[in-house]
């Protein structure tokens, strides 16, 4: 039976609902028999994080995944998780506190030297509690989202062991992603540790949603990681979508990364042999710019934000393309006779499978571009599905909705969390059905997933 990574990309809510819909459909075909990963960045880590802590992916069904992620899914559609909760709101008050104390104590009737007494202590508290907004994140997900039925906090080493869960963060050191799981933390200038298993999984969620802006780097003790590295202390992590948006890293270069390391090959899982990459990143479109980019250096940081936006798009776009191509090759090699030439291809084309984007339009099936008659066959039947489906209006609001959905960690809304469901079913199990013969269904109704928000 050929094993499956899935890989579940950065984008907030977004990418979290997105990526629970390829999973709910990759359950109820049974097909989530054949995972053996799942790793993940950013609002796809919420995703991960949660399915590996709150049940058995490899041998739940359909239903009871279903009921499983109910919590999850309500939390990101009308409920929300760190924007607003109330350990944000009275840090956002703290820091404003300590703001107005900072520019108040200028104003007071008081001697000059207590003005500037209350106004250091004002910026202290102010910047103080700035750095504390990945602390409060990773508490705010802890309550929310990683908490056991026993009222404590569950640690990587309660995840499931029979699928492996990867949480991918950026080591900002090293320039790579350090990765986080159950029975190991790995990261390249670090090497490999069996001893993470004590940490919480609300903060590898955290550290692999950091996204620079809008949280500060987070910092973990090597060695409490369990790593020997006497001449390197700390681990400084942010968003894992730093290096890879798509999370697919781990499984592109798994083989590679398990050569000359036997104490990681040990519990690293078993090597995928097809990769399943849903992707949530859309591509942003214009943004005029505002006329602050004039004033001289504000203009500059907020041209180095848009910057960074640019080369988070740049990097998935390409990532994307690359994939394809890949996925392309290695089919047509398959294709070939048995014989050298066949093994030369696909020994050098790297993993096959699919790609489940979130802009591809859902009656986007064609037989264009298909050389397989088999495959051409199986679009078609797709395309008749589409065609059967009793709500037409449905398809094109659901694309609609999912695009307006920002990256964010506030509640998105019941018919776009509903959109954000539904298009990640029915892309991935379209993109399986055509290229690997994965089970075809009826399309779900926009009713089935909005009843999980209730």
């Amino acid at each position: 039976m050929p094993s499956w990574s899935v890989a579940i990309s950065g984008g907030g809510h977004r990418a979290s609902l997105f990526g629970l819909g390829a999973l709910q459909y990759l359950a109820d075909a049974g097909l989530n028999t054949e995972v053996t990963s799942i790793a993940s960045v950013s609002g796809g880590s919420l995703t991960n994080g949660y399915v590996g802590a709150h049940l058995d992916y490899s041998t739940v069904s359909g239903p009871q995944f279903e009921a499983a992620v109910a919590p999850l899914v309500k939390r990101c559609a009308v409920q929300g998780t760190v924007q607003w909760a109330p350990q944000a709101v009275a840090l956002l008050a703290g820091i404003g506190l300590g703001v107005l104390v900072a520019i108040g104590a200028w104003f007071l009737p008081v001697a000059g030297w207590l003005r500037l007494v209350l106004c250091l202590l004002g910026l202290v508290l102010a910047l103080g509690l700035l750095e504390a907004r990945s602390v409060v994140a990773d508490r705010i997900f802890r309550r929310l989202l990683f908490t056991g039925p026993d009222g404590n906090a569950i640690r990587l080493a309660e995840l499931s062991e029979s699928v492996t869960h990867v949480l991918c963060a950026t080591e900002v050191q090293s320039k790579v992603h350090a990765y986080l799981s159950r029975a190991f933390a790995y990261s390249y200038e670090f090497g490999t540790s069996t001893g993470a298993g004590n940490l919480e999984l609300s903060t590898a969620v955290q550290a692999s949603a950091c996204f620079p802006g809008g949280f500060p780097p987070r910092s973990l003790s090597a060695a409490k990681l369990g790593f020997s590295t006497p001449d390197r202390s700390t681990l400084w992590l942010v968003d894992g979508g730093v290096y890879d948006n798509m999370g697919e890293q781990w499984a592109q270069r798994f083989v590679s990364r398990m050569k000359g390391n036997a104490e990681l090959a040990a519990v690293a899982g078993v090597a995928p042999d097809n990769l399943l990459v849903v992707n949530a990143s859309a591509r942003e479109g214009w943004a005029a710019a505002p006329a602050l980019m004039r004033v001289p250096l504000l203009g500059e940081l907020l041209t180095l934000l848009r910057e960074k936006g640019i080369l988070y798009q740049v990097g998935t776009t390409n990532r994307r393309s690359g994939l394809i191509r890949q996925f392309d090759t290695v089919r047509l090699g398959l294709a070939l006779p048995v014989g050298p030439q066949r093994d030369a291809l696909l020994a050098s084309a790297g993993l096959n499978g699919a790609l489940t984007h979130i802009a591809t339009d859902p009656r986007w099936p064609s037989t264009a571009r298909l050389p397989s008659p088999s495959e051409q066959a199986a679009c078609l039947e797709v395309a008749a599905k589409l065609a059967a489906f009793a709500d037409q209006s449905w398809i094109d609001e659901a694309r609609t909705l999912s695009d307006k959905v920002p990256t964010t960690l506030a509640k998105v809304g019941r018919d776009p969390a509903a959109a954000l469901l539904w298009l990640g079913y029915v892309l991935t199990m379209a993109n399986l059905h055509i290229f690997f013969g994965a089970p075809l269904y009826d399309l779900p109704t926009k009713q089935r997933f909005q009843a999980l928000t209730d």
